[in-house]
């Protein structure tokens, strides 16, 4: 039901922004950091222009820190994988425990338009949510549909990242940023930290970089 509702108000908020107005029912101002929020009887949505952005959780606060892409090319067909880092240190023990019991925290990573003309189409987790315990913090890795063949790059394509936080009392919040996409980077050098996440990712999904160029 969760999963059901957010893909709709994402929906919903993303046509509203494309459109570049805001219907009557939505009420619109700007929080701190001067990002952009709209806010409708189902959630209140914030649009970052860069991170990190806080993103409220009952009392407390999350903090999106950083979103990262990289495209690879094999065999002459390309590969989009996106890294997220969350900052879940202003949540008490507690809360931090709950969040992930009661899965008030989601996300997701959309894609849109582009050389692949995609149409609003998810990109797929890849592996399990690696969680910092200690340092309360969360990564996450996605990668664009194996099962599908894209021909051209992934540059100029409209992505979104979306993180959606239930509230125990009023209506949910989320954030939806949307990077730059003019050029994305390929992949990281083996020494890189995001490398070794996203071949540790490939490896809880049985998949080595070599896999991608056979197919999945």
């Amino acid at each position: 039901m969760k999963k059901t509702l957010l893909s709709l108000i994402i929906i919903m908020t993303l046509l509203f922004t494309a459109c570049g107005s805001t219907p009557s029912s939505f009420t619109e101002s700007t929080d701190e950091d001067g990002n952009q929020i709209i806010k409708s009887e189902n959630s209140i949505t914030i649009y970052p222009e860069q991170l990190p952005c806080k993103l409220p959780y009952n009392d407390e606060t999350i903090v999106i820190t950083d979103f990262r892409l990289y495209q690879m090319e094999l065999n002459y067909e390309n590969y989009l994988f996106a890294v997220a880092d969350i900052d879940l240190s202003g949540l008490s023990d507690k809360s931090f425990h709950w969040i992930f019991e009661d899965k008030d925290l989601s996300y997701n990573v959309y894609l849109d338009k582009g050389k692949n003309a995609f149409d609003f189409e998810s990109m797929d987790q890849l592996g399990s949510v690696t969680k910092y315990t200690d340092a309360k913090q969360i990564r996450i890795c996605w990668s664009s549909n194996f099962f599908n063949k894209y021909k051209e790059d992934f540059d100029e394509t409209s992505v979104t990242l979306a993180v959606f936080a239930t509230q125990q009392e009023g209506v949910p919040y989320h954030i939806s940023y949307r990077p730059n996409t003019e050029t994305i980077p390929g992949i990281p050098a083996e020494s890189d930290e995001d490398y070794k996440f996203i071949a540790k990712k490939l490896q809880e999904e049985k998949l080595t970089w070599e896999d991608l160029g056979k197919g999945k």
